[in-house]
């Protein structure tokens, strides 16, 4: 069992698919599920907070002309983005599935969502390629941040020692990192960037 799961949003479709896989495999529903967006495409990460902040704290982080729309079926939150101002463009959803949002909000598990700059995303690209000869595009890199950046690491699951009866033990936690497909990454795009 993961000690979390990581992946990149765009739409929502990649982090639902991994919440309800959760729930399917007995004993992972309490499993941490983390996504990562691109700042200038994070239409789920200011749902989310549409949802989690109050509306005045909310309103205050979203990005120049984004709007936020009530869906009363559900009820939740979504925002639409005016423009997606991100190089990660097959991260590109301006408003992110109903759907998606609705699961993350219900989950039982912590789901958390992360923003990251594009240069952090293309720092991480360049990482993994030299790590593994693995060319990956921006949008599927974000996902890689977290690996790359400690600090950042532990921000979201809290420091790799815990402490049991009074002595620190360190145990290196299983973590998954979702790096899924895309065909824009090349060496040219990121000699570009």
């Amino acid at each position: 069992k993961p000690d979390a799961i990581f992946c990149s949003i765009g739409g929502g479709g990649l982090i639902a698919g991994t919440m309800l896989g959760c729930e399917a495999v007995g004993g992972w529903q309490d499993v941490p599920v983390v996504g990562i967006e691109t700042s200038g495409s994070a239409c789920f990460y200011h749902s989310m907070q549409s949802n989690r902040q109050s509306a005045e704290i909310a309103a205050s982080l979203l990005p120049e002309g984004a709007t936020t729309s009530l869906v009363k079926a559900e009820p939740i939150s979504i925002v639409h983005l005016a423009a997606i101002t991100s190089r990660a463009t097959s991260l590109g959803a301006s408003t992110p599935s109903i759907g998606a949002v609705a699961i993350a909000l219900k989950r039982k598990g912590s789901v958390h969502c992360v923003t990251i700059s594009d240069e952090r995303a293309m720092s991480a690209s360049l990482q993994f390629a030299g790590d593994h000869s693995v060319v990956t595009e921006l949008a599927c890199s974000a996902t890689l941040v977290p690996a790359y950046t400690p600090h950042l690491l532990d921000h979201i699951l809290g420091p790799q020692a815990s402490i049991c009866n009074g002595v620190v033990a360190q145990r290196k936690k299983v973590l998954v990192f979702v790096v899924c497909g895309g065909s824009k990454g090349s060496l040219d795009a990121m000699r570009m960037f």
